[in-house]
């Protein structure tokens, strides 16, 4: 089959689950050597006119019995690295089937969204994107809670500044300083929220949290996370 039939099909297969889920966009396949290659060219041509999309949303590394995890795990980390030299947000979402599971058996008034600020642009996205989450009808019931690491003589004066942006902003969310911590103190307080919002950053050909160790690492303990 020719690169253009393949492309062709391609389309009217992402045209159709698009259709399929409700979703508002539009298909956009590019044929490609290989991945390099691919994702660098529709990183700068995708868009509308001159609207251009800014951000890149992809799942979390998935490893397969029969895959090297190194190969597979330097592969991703490259995606990642030239999303961010293109001057994308990257927006990564990990879930497994549980935490569906779990999050469908959990009613819009009872769900909490847990935003973690680090006092960075990537917090700033992670909070915006939070709130959108609540306008919509499946969350428009859900809380947010940010939750902003703080040295132990500071947590208050922490407390009352991002109040202070919340309201200028008019986000409805709760704030919660975290005295010393750490990928744990994560895990300790957000392991029962409905999605939790986390910055992360790449480092060469790592993954890390705010606090310099393996993004992986705190994972499998939380329930659906979006690192930002």
């Amino acid at each position: 089959v020719g690169a253009r039939a393949r492309r062709r099909d391609a389309e009217q297969q992402l045209r159709e689950e698009l259709e399929r889920d409700k979703v508002d966009a539009f298909p956009l396949v590019v044929v490609a050597p290989d991945l390099a290659q691919a994702s660098t060219t529709l990183l700068q041509t995708w868009g509308v006119g001159s609207i251009r999309a800014n951000t890149v949303a992809l799942n979390w590394l998935e490893h397969h019995d029969d895959a090297p995890v190194s190969g597979t795990s330097l592969r991703y980390a490259r995606l990642l690295q030239r999303a961010l030299r293109l001057e994308q947000h990257v927006v990564v979402f990990d879930a497994a089937p549980e935490d569906w599971t779990r999050l469908a058996e959990t009613k819009s008034h009872a769900r909490r969204i847990d935003v973690w600020w680090f006092e960075d642009d990537s917090s700033r996205l992670a909070l915006l994107l939070a709130y959108l989450m609540t306008r919509t009808d499946e969350w428009d019931g859900a809380v947010i809670r940010v939750l902003a690491p703080a040295a132990l003589d500071s947590g208050q004066k922490v407390a009352a500044n991002l109040m202070y942006r919340l309201e200028e902003r008019r986000i409805e969310a709760t704030v919660e300083p975290v005295l010393d911590a750490d990928a744990q103190a994560v895990i300790e307080s957000s392991r029962d929220a409905a999605i939790v919002f986390l910055p992360f950053r790449v480092e060469g050909m790592r993954l890390l949290d705010p606090f310099g160790d393996p993004v992986e690492s705190c994972l499998p303990a939380l329930p659906l996370v979006t690192l930002v």
